[in-house]
């Protein structure tokens, strides 16, 4: 009977495990896809306006409703994600400090020690992923301004350089997604969390010392 335990057991920790193994690739899947969409919408603004040609006939307030658009897409994305990532953001900082902690204390070149290595990898790559999309986005949407700065406004009209002004106001603050509107998804925040997770294994590892 206890065998026939721990064989249910295992089971359902096996189909737990591989629930949230397939919830996190689907997650980071649609943050990839949604985050290579929105930088392929940036650089096709910028090819817009550096690509002006009869600037008399343009009207940069179609290309303001562009970048508003672009802009609703990014914050129903951080809705969509937002808490998600929030969340994870203080997993991954657990689970970092807590298994370095246990990594220190197991000894090397065992099982156990290659499981939780393999562990730390995989969860460093789980919260590099948005990070890295995320600080992607926010490079190509800085430089939106520039573009528009380069778009020949030298020789246009006055109606014209008044739009340009306009807008490169409105386009100076970069696309950022954030984590529950607080916590930016960039590589700044990724190496606050590696750099967070030691110190609090150095005091994890002095406490059990003392």
């Amino acid at each position: 009977m206890t065998t026939k335990h721990g064989v249910f057991a295992y089971l359902f920790q096996a189909t737990c495990v591989t629930m949230l193994l397939v919830f996190n690739l689907i997650s980071d899947l649609f943050m990839v896809g949604f985050s290579l969409f929105l930088g392929v919408q940036c650089d096709r603004l910028c090819y817009q306006l550096e690509n002006l040609k009869d600037k008399e006939n343009i009207d940069i307030k179609k290309l303001a409703e562009y970048y508003k658009r672009i802009l609703r897409f990014a914050r129903n994305k951080d809705r969509l994600f937002g808490t998600v990532y929030f969340f994870f953001f203080f997993a991954s900082l657990a689970a970092y400090s807590s298994t370095l902690f246990l990594l220190s204390i197991t000894e090397p070149w065992t099982f156990r020690f290659f499981h939780m290595c393999e562990y730390v990898c995989a969860i460093f790559g789980m919260l590099f992923t948005p990070c890295w999309f995320g600080t992607t986005v926010t490079k190509k949407s800085e430089k939106i301004p520039m573009a528009a700065y380069s778009a020949g406004w030298v020789d246009a009209g006055k109606n014209f350089k008044n739009d340009l002004i306009i807008f490169m106001n409105m386009v100076q603050a970069p696309i950022q997604f954030r984590a529950w509107n607080l916590i930016p998804l960039s590589l700044e925040s990724y190496m606050a969390v590696i750099k967070t997770s030691f110190s609090y294994y150095t005091v994890l590892n002095n406490l059990v010392e003392n």
